[in-house]
C-alpha cells in the first residue's frame, strides 16, 4: 500500500493525516528511503499522536521555546531563511534547493510580521521512469502566522479574499477557530502518470497536497511557539486559484500587506 492509500484508509477512519518532509515531490517520483515529519489528528481537531522521526535538536526546540515575544519569533524565521540556524521545529533541516528561489519574498513578507512555515512555487513537469511517463503539476501557494492582538488581520482577510486569482483560509489558534469565509480544502500538487503521451493527456489527476484544511493547527502553539499565544496568532494558507497559473503569491501577499489602513502589530 503506498502513502495516497494508507492516507485514504486512514481518512476513512476519521482522521487527518498532514505531512512535512524534504522535498516532499520525492517521495512520489523516486525510490529510496525517506524521512517524513507526520500529525494525526482527528477530522474534528483533537490532537490523537505527534511523530517526529528526527531527534530535537538545539535549534529545533530549546531556542524557539525560549522566545519571549512574537518579535523573537519573527528574527529566528528569519535567520533560518538565511541560513544561520541550521533547522526549525516545522523544517528538520536547512531549506530545500527549490525553496532558495522563495527567499527574498518570503523575508519580505517577515518585514510585515509575516511568520512564514511552508511554501512551494509552481512547476509543471514531464518526466520518464522506465516506461512510464509522470506529470506533476504545482500552484504557488504559502502558509503562514501573523499576530492577531488587534483586529488589523481581519482586514487583511478580507482584502486578500477580494482577489479573484488567488484562495485564502485563516483561523485563529489560540483558542481555535475558523475564520467565517476561509475557503475549503483546496489542491496544490497534483500528478498524473501514462505509458504514452497520448494516453497522459487523458489521464485522470492524482491529488498530492492540499492548503485550506482547516485542521486544528493550535499544537504549533503550545508545542513549538509558547510565545505566540500571547499575541493571539492566526494561521493562513493562501495559493493560487487556478492550475498553470504562474502567479507570485508572495508578491500579491506583499502588496495587500502594505496596503493595510492598519500595520500588523507583532
Amino acid at each position: 500500500m503506498d502513502l495516497k492509500e494508507e492516507f485514504s484508509f486512514l481518512h476513512k477512519l476519521g482522521l487527518s493525516v498532514a505531512v512535512f518532509g524534504k522535498h516532499l515531490k520525492k517521495s512520489y517520483r523516486s525510490p529510496g528511503e525517506l524521512i517524513l515529519f507526520i500529525i494525526i489528528t482527528r477530522l474534528v481537531g483533537d490532537e490523537l499522536c505527534y511523530q517526529d522521526t528526527l531527534p530535537e535538536g538545539e535549534h529545533s526546540g530549546r531556542v524557539w521555546r525560549a522566545t519571549k515575544n512574537f518579535s523573537d519569533l519573527i528574527t529566528l524565521n528569519r535567520k533560518f531563511l538565511l541560513g544561520q540556524i541550521p533547522e526549525t521545529p516545522y523544517h528538520r533541516g536547512q531549506i530545500d534547493k527549490e525553496t532558495i528561489p522563495l527567499v527574498p519574498g518570503l523575508l519580505k513578507l517577515h518585514d510585515f510580521g509575516l511568520f512564514t512555515i511552508g511554501s512551494q512555487l509552481y512547476d509543471h513537469e514531464v518526466d520518464k521512469n522506465g516506461n512510464e511517463l509522470r506529470e506533476w503539476q504545482q500552484k504557488p501557494c504559502v502558509s503562514f502566522i501573523v499576530s492577531g492582538k488587534d483586529v488589523s488581520y481581519l482586514e487583511f482577510f478580507k482584502k486578500l479574499k477580494e482577489r479573484a486569482d488567488i484562495v485564502v483560509a485563516a483561523q485563529e489558534l489560540c483558542p481555535f477557530r475558523i475564520v467565517d469565509g476561509s475557503h475549503g480544502l483546496h489542491n496544490v500538487t497534483r500528478v498524473r502518470t501514462a505509458d504514452n503521451n497520448k494516453d497522459l493527456e487523458i489521464a485522470q489527476w492524482k491529488c498530492y497536497g492540499s492548503v485550506c484544511s482547516n485542521n486544528d493547527r493550535s499544537f504549533l502553539v503550545s508545542k513549538y511557539f509558547p510565545a505566540m499565544g500571547q499575541g493571539k496568532p492566526v494561521f493562513f494558507d493562501v495559493a493560487v486559484s487556478e492550475w498553470g497559473f504562474q502567479l507570485d503569491v508572495l508578491d500579491v501577499i506583499e502588496e495587500v500587506v502594505s496596503g493595510l489602513d492598519r500595520p500588523l502589530m507583532f
